[in-house]
């Protein structure tokens, strides 16, 4: 499955020599460890991005900004032959529509199926449409409008000069449009290339800006999409360049259409250091990376920024969430 799951650990291990500060804006206190926290629309997304096998696994979560609950369901129900379910992303607007991106697994002699899974603000299942090996889902978001934007990890066999990155759909699953040709980025043209060392692929929406954008890592490719006009914007972010230290990405975020906020792991290369967290932001005025501290989150995951406003979780026990807004 994803290679996100690989984070958890590695964060875990960053947190247990980082000490945390601040108060609680909020807390998730039924969070379980190694599952996917999500942060948008005012909303926080909960649910285990490895296989499911059961209800309690395969159930997604849905809390207000400070963590009261708002909805939660299983998904495996939905299919009674299978033996599990990956949920890859989850995308949510309050008292309108929830978007799940999934696959599911019958058995060893069957291949897994993708499919994206459209709910109502009750769960109750909307539209379930069956998703070809070419598109199935890593990443989704909504726009304001109930349109779905998906992120693909790889071409399903086709040739990567008639296969894509981005497919769209409408409110109830028509297919609407693919955007960027596969070819046009080759490191990821057959596959997104991604690890726990050079990081995960990571999409999001900007309402405010109409802007879908994805960026990947290995190669840095920072694409941004106008969703009104299918306009498409490209740049290439690099890594921030740490003398005698490893650094790597663990999760990030955007303001706007701008700047990109990041938290990525550093160890200084001696066997004495302990991997820390860290905090940077890529700026396309300056074209380079600038660190940054979140004030009382400092020491917490991102899981979603809107705006200038970044939202941290804590995963001690307190499972704190944080809100940090930059100046």
């Amino acid at each position: 499955m994803k290679t996100m799951t690989l984070f958890f650990s590695a964060i875990a291990a960053l947190l247990s020599s980082v000490s945390l500060l601040g108060q609680s804006a909020g807390s998730i206190p039924d969070w379980r460890s190694s599952t996917w926290l999500k942060a948008e629309n005012g909303l926080v997304l909960n649910w285990q991005r490895q296989l499911a096998t059961d209800a309690t696994s395969s159930t997604i979560h849905i809390y207000d900004n400070v963590g009261r609950s708002l909805l939660n369901f299983d998904i495996l129900r939905l299919v009674p032959d299978a033996k599990g379910v990956a949920i890859y992303d989850v995308s949510a607007r309050k008292d309108q529509m929830v978007a799940v991106g999934a696959v599911y697994v019958k058995g060893t002699d069957t291949t897994p199926a993708g499919a994206l899974l459209l709910f109502d603000f009750k769960g109750n299942l909307q539209s379930a449409i069956a998703l070809s090996v070419s598109r199935e889902i890593q990443e989704l978001e909504l726009d304001e409008n109930l349109n779905v934007w998906t992120l693909l990890p790889d071409a399903g066999g086709l040739d990567a000069t008639k296969s894509f990155f981005v497919a769209e759909y409408d409110r109830v699953g028509n297919f609407k449009r693919e955007l960027v040709q596969r070819s046009s980025i080759p490191t990821h043209a057959e596959q997104i290339v991604q690890n726990a060392t050079a990081g995960a692929a990571t999409a999001s929406y900007d309402s405010a800006t109409h802007t879908f954008w994805f960026w990947l890592p290995g190669s840095t490719d920072l694409i941004s999409i106008d969703t009104l006009t299918g306009a498409v914007a490209r740049a290439k972010t690099g890594l921030p360049s740490l003398k005698d230290t490893a650094i790597w990405p663990l999760q990030m975020g955007r303001e706007g259409s701008k700047s990109l906020v990041a938290t990525f792991g550093v160890e200084a290369n001696s066997t004495a250091a302990k991997p820390q967290l860290a905090y940077y932001m890529w700026s396309p005025e300056r074209n380079g990376w600038s660190e940054f501290s979140p004030g009382d989150c400092n020491g917490s995951w991102l899981i979603g920024v809107q705006g200038n406003i970044h939202t941290y979780f804590r995963p001690d026990n307190s499972r704190g969430l944080c809100t940090f807004e930059r100046p």
